[in-house]
């Protein structure tokens, strides 16, 4: 008995050995695993992984509590059979409280890191509300950027849209800029040719007049040269018909004389007389000869010949310079014609070249505000891509 007692005694001690080594490491364990894990709890994101790490902690807990009721089973049935004496009995219960203390420190440690828990959940539940407002800001910043990246492409497709025609109303403005030189030229040249046609129509219509004016007094003076020629032949006459009755009457007084028998003294008186009156007559540059109005005639006739020819020349020239001035003023009249015309269209090209410019400018403008719109969304694109960005730092900063 007393050998079965010392083996049993020792059983129990090493029992009781073991059992306080075993719970002593087991609750160093614990609370070394409980540290370690609350320590990496504290750095995880989530409350999940935590809560995993707690239901781990409570399942080592109740694994050692149920390791140390069976060790308490075991000591209760090494007691029994033994039949320890009360001391031992006593030894045991303080064994037994000292693993009451023990089970009511890891219940304690137990409480201490459940309310840890619950504390770290709801900082965790605080900063997964955090996470989650940031996230939301993130996503926030996502669609942001997502709609001015958006914008940004539909304002850059706009733009190619425009610049076509911007392109064309510039070729089309260059071309007509070139055809509107040109009618311009032409229109600059046929002013200048209408101009010096209206002057020589002006210098023709002149020539026109001034003949015009010259043709009746030269026919006036033609006439009047018909006057005199006749009056001066009148004259002629009359001196012709005068030395014929000179010769009449010289044959008269000869027979007179003759048949009369005058005396000598009035003979010679009635001859003297005579002699001077035939020379009167009979003299061609006499007093009364035909020789100076012969001369006057002759040169009246030339006159009258001259003037003749003038007038026939004047009177050709005016025919000429009429057809001329006609031919000429038809010629303006052409010109002038053309010209307005040519001013006409080249007014309406100014006009619509005008219309192009307007356009130009019109699309010119929309071009200038679709680029600028198109760089004011690549500014807010960026700015909301650095937005972004900043707010995920603050995201990882804030889930960290």
């Amino acid at each position: 008995d007393d050998e079965e007692r010392g083996r049993l005694k020792g059983i129990v001690g090493e029992t009781h050995d073991k059992y306080r080594e075993y719970k002593q490491g087991a609750t160093e364990a614990t609370t070394r695993f409980i540290v370690e894990r609350s320590k990496n709890a504290r750095k995880e994101v989530g409350v999940v992984q935590y809560a995993e790490l707690l239901t781990r902690a409570k399942n080592i807990n109740e694994v050692q509590e149920r390791k140390l009721k069976e060790f308490e089973r075991q000591a209760k049935v090494h007691s029994v059979v033994a039949n320890t004496t009360e001391r031992r009995v006593e030894y045991e219960r303080g064994k037994t409280q000292q693993a009451e203390e023990a089970r009511a420190k890891a219940q304690e440690v137990y409480d201490d890191m459940e309310h840890r828990y619950n504390m770290c959940a709801d900082q965790a539940h605080q900063a997964e509300r955090v996470a989650e407002k940031e996230r939301a800001r993130v996503r926030r910043a996502k669609e942001v950027r997502a709609v001015e990246e958006l914008r940004v492409a539909e304002l850059q497709r706009a733009v190619e849209p425009l610049r076509r025609p911007v392109e064309l109303l510039e070729d089309e403005w260059t071309q007509m800029q070139s055809t509107l030189d040109d009618f311009d030229g032409r229109l600059e040249l046929s002013r200048d040719n209408l101009v010096l046609a209206i002057r020589q129509d002006t210098q023709k219509h002149t020539v026109f007049q001034d003949l015009l004016f010259r043709l009746p007094i030269l026919r006036e003076e033609e006439q009047q040269g018909y006057m005199c020629g006749a009056d001066l032949k009148n004259r002629y006459d009359e001196s012709m018909q005068g030395i014929l009755m000179q010769v009449y009457q010289q044959a008269y007084f000869n027979r007179t004389y003759s048949d009369a028998g005058p005396s000598s003294t009035d003979g010679t008186v009635a001859l003297h007389v005579g002699h001077q009156k035939d020379l009167e007559w009979m003299d061609p540059w006499g007093v009364k000869g035909v020789g100076h109005w012969v001369v006057k005639f002759c040169v009246e006739d030339l006159v009258q010949s001259i003037e003749k020819r003038e007038v026939q020349s004047v009177t050709a020239a005016l025919a000429s310079a009429k057809e001329d001035y006609e031919t000429n003023h038809i010629k303006v009249m052409d010109m002038r014609s053309a010209n307005d015309d040519l001013s006409s269209e080249t007014r309406k090209l100014h006009e619509r070249a005008e219309a192009v410019r307007r356009r130009l400018d019109v699309a010119q403008a929309r071009l200038s505000a679709a680029v600028e719109n198109a760089e004011e969304a690549e500014r807010k694109a960026e700015e909301s891509r650095i937005a972004q960005e900043d707010q995920e730092l603050l995201a990882d900063d804030s889930t960290r």
